[in-house]
């Protein structure tokens, strides 16, 4: 990339990332009371059925519940700028509002991860009412939501990576946006205890993380929005991934997501603003990024949410932001298509 082009690149970035901040700032923070379109019930048809899903909003997040084979959504911003505090599970056909005794604070830019050995879902912070960062932790067991309180716990955050070690039955939470700023630190939670881990060096610089867990490889594949640079994790340190200069995806992208097919062994990045003609999908294998082959995708969008579904073998995407417009619609892609739900 020549240098007018990196300094035109950095000039759209810094003055996208100002009007994201001014448009935060504005927001207003109350809290509602969510009423899904329908709740299913055994007298609807299958059109009907088909017809429930969550309101349409953004910075959002999912989960996917291996054991119960269910996506699992929680929170984010609605259309009037109001924080939500719904549970919806989507099984491939359906999504059904699960209506729990007991449930998180609403909030935007949580973090969800399932943890596969506990058979619970994990949610960790976000922003809640007051416009506040707080660092509790909830656990979902397809029925209801239960607050633990560890002694020690990482400081109060919104929008940290949270991703499940399968190997050492962990959570590992990186970065995220707290009171001070920006944060570089990384954690690991058993189920009971907040652990730091210590390195040599901070953190990568990373902003506003994405972070998936690479299965076939055994590391952990991080980026951020400004930070052009691919990280991974070995479990020991963090360094920049080994790919040649041409090789990187080196262009900012604002409000991507990520996810990671176990079936195919790759990372999935879509959506996002970025410069003219490089919005869209991206995949990582380890070496490379590149541009898929894929006749259509979905209308790109920002802060929705993606995870992949092992039991179908798809990346499902829900809702986000589009051109001011906050969407509900739901998408599946299986390594060769995108299909809406």
């Amino acid at each position: 990339m020549d240098a007018e082009v990196k300094v035109l690149t950095w000039l759209w970035l810094l003055s996208t990332l100002l009007i994201l901040l001014i448009a935060c700032q504005s927001r207003p923070l109350a809290v509602t009371e969510t009423t899904p379109t329908a709740f299913i019930t055994p007298s609807m048809s299958v059109s009907e059925r088909l017809a429930v899903k969550p309101l349409p909003r953004s910075n959002h997040a999912l989960a996917y519940d291996s054991k119960r084979h269910v996506v699992v959504l929680f929170g984010g911003w609605s259309d009037k700028g109001e924080l939500l505090g719904d549970t919806w599970e989507y099984d491939g056909t359906t999504w059904q509002k699960i209506a729990t005794p007991t449930s998180p604070p609403a909030r935007a830019d949580l973090s969800l991860a399932y943890d596969a050995e506990r058979g619970i879902t994990m949610l960790f912070g976000g922003i809640t009412s007051d416009s506040s960062y707080t660092s509790d932790v909830w656990f979902y067991d397809g029925q209801t939501w239960q607050q633990t309180e560890p002694s020690h716990q990482p400081p109060p955050r919104h929008s940290a990576a949270l991703v499940y070690d399968p190997v050492e039955q962990a959570m590992l939470l990186f970065g995220g946006y707290g009171s001070g700023g920006q944060l570089h630190d990384t954690w690991k939670f058993n189920g009971t205890t907040w652990q730091e881990m210590e390195f040599l060096s901070a953190g990568p610089p990373i902003t506003l993380p994405q972070m998936v867990y690479d299965s076939r490889r055994e590391v952990f594949v991080l980026r951020s929005v400004v930070n052009v640079t691919t990280f991974e994790y070995d479990r020991s340190t963090w360094s920049h991934a080994p790919l040649k200069p041409e090789k990187e995806l080196r262009i900012p992208i604002l409000g991507f997501r990520m996810a990671y097919d176990i079936d195919r062994g790759l990372t999935v990045l879509f959506g996002g603003e970025a410069p003219a003609g490089q919005e869209g999908m991206w995949e990582y294998d380890g070496e490379k990024w590149y541009r898929p082959s894929v006749a259509a995708l979905p209308p790109t969008r920002l802060y929705h949410a993606m995870i992949y579904d092992e039991a179908r073998g798809v990346v499902v995407l829900f809702g986000g932001l589009a051109d001011g417009t906050y969407l509900n619609d739901t998408w599946e892609y299986d390594g060769v298509t995108w299909k809406q739900k």
